[in-house]
């Protein structure tokens, strides 16, 4: 028997206090949490055996998140964004799913944007977070 889950109620939240209070974002479609990588700097030398190149591990850059969300000009979501966006602050953001688990880092606002509009079609927006520093995960809230 599989543990699998579908996605819904996954939730993000968005922090300006350092986490004392949080702004969750509405009408959330679809997420894609932080894609981690890390560095490979290159180690090669003159006498790297057998003339192969050698890699160190680097630095973790923890990427970016994105999600998107029924866009409503104008609404809750649409005007948080667009003013976090003008402020350029770094805040926390927390993504939380269903069995309680949670991924906690900061971030800021790298892009928002509404998708194509089309007639007899939901308006559609995405919202791109840049991830700055360590991404905690943890239980419960």
């Amino acid at each position: 028997m599989t543990d699998a889950v579908i996605g819904t109620r996954t939730l993000i939240h968005v922090s300006s206090d350092g986490g004392a209070t949080w702004t969750k974002m509405l009408e959330v479609r679809s997420v894609t949490p932080p894609n981690e990588s890390v560095d490979e700097p290159e180690a090669t030398h003159m006498e790297s055996p057998g003339r192969y190149k050698e890699f160190v591990q680097g630095l973790i850059d923890p990427g970016d998140m994105s999600f998107s969300v029924n866009h409503i000009e104008g609404g809750v979501t649409d005007d948080y964004i667009a003013t976090w966006r003008g402020q350029g602050d770094t805040r926390l953001v927390r993504i939380s799913w269903p069995s309680g688990r949670w991924r906690r880092f900061g971030g800021f606002v790298k892009g928002y944007v509404p998708d194509e509009i089309t007639p007899g079609e939901i308006q559609t927006a995405t919202i791109t977070f840049r991830v700055t520093g360590e991404i905690v995960r943890g239980t419960g809230l």
